[in-house]
């Protein structure tokens, strides 16, 4: 019995009958840049396993179920060095004058201003449908990522020191469950484990100031804050949903609804990180006063 073995490329997919798996490869040294941080990465590749059942009765959205989406990447390098976007979002929320961004001319923005009172009546906010089933997460409810030598980095020119993280290894399993309110739409939930974790302090690059004080040591780029063999974080994050106004109630109906009422808990997130043999933890007044 012979068995015959297809493969057809097109630029840079690739799709094979046999195993029944959809390949994208990434082209080599990709750069990703936007206002607030850019995405390098040397290559990789992604795999859509798009056979598999998804059955939204079962609790698909456990980070050991299998995926149909796997991601793995090499020389992988996020650099964050603003967050303009987000005060740009508070001056619009608060009504405050535009102070991260060039503000637009007079006439622009009264047109502005102008088409959005006229469509301020006609707006609607379309929240998601909670069911799991009829959303993105029943396409892909789980999505594993491979990530060899990878970098994060925190800082800008404008700051005298620049937070670096390197590590080797990591193996990510990003989910959704259920949230901490009944009014939040879904938790985020993303899983790891790192090796060979390294957390520096370093001189930023381009920095027009003068330091004023110098790291106590230095071990290769610069200060060594945390280092660690095998790193384990569990981040999770509340996806917001819309509060309901609130009606004026009786007294009976108050103590009726006190238990939906300890439900309806503002949206919660945190970070758990346990870290594991051969680690070393170096923080003194010198760290502190780089907050």
């Amino acid at each position: 019995m012979s068995v015959m073995f297809f493969e057809k490329k097109k630029k840079n997919l690739s799709y094979n009958v046999f195993v029944k798996v959809l390949l994208f490869p990434c082209p080599q040294r990709c750069h990703f840049t936007l206002s607030d941080f850019s995405c390098r990465v040397q290559d990789g590749f992604v795999i859509f396993r798009w056979w598999r059942l998804y059955n939204p009765k079962h609790n698909m959205h456990d980070p050991r179920a299998e995926t149909r989406l796997n991601i793995t990447l090499n020389g992988f390098e996020l650099h964050v060095y603003n967050r303009s976007s987000m005060y740009e979002h508070l001056e619009k929320v608060f009504g405050l004058e535009p102070t991260t961004i060039l503000p637009a001319k007079n006439g622009e923005r009264g047109k502005a201003n102008a088409k959005k009172k006229e469509n301020l009546p006609s707006e609607r906010v379309v929240s998601e449908d909670l069911n799991p089933a009829s959303s993105w997460r029943s396409l892909i409810p789980v999505i594993k990522v491979d990530i060899n030598t990878g970098r994060l980095v925190f800082g800008n020119r404008l700051m005298p020191q620049t937070l670096s993280v390197n590590f080797e290894d990591a193996l990510l399993t990003y989910a959704t469950k259920p949230p901490s309110s009944r009014l939040d739409l879904y938790m985020h939930i993303l899983k790891g484990k790192l090796e060979n974790v390294r957390v520096m302090l370093v001189n930023s690059p381009r920095y027009a100031g003068v330091h004023q004080d110098e790291p106590p040591r230095l071990m290769g780029e610069g200060f060594v804050v945390l280092q660690s063999n095998d790193v384990d974080i569990y981040y999770y994050q509340d996806q917001p949903g819309l509060v309901p106004a609130e009606k004026d109630e009786d007294v009976d109906d108050s103590t009726s609804s006190e238990s939906s009422k300890l439900q309806d808990l503002p949206p919660c997130w945190g970070l758990d990180i346990v870290c594991g043999k051969a680690t070393d933890f170096n923080y003194g007044p010198w760290v502190d006063k780089q907050r």
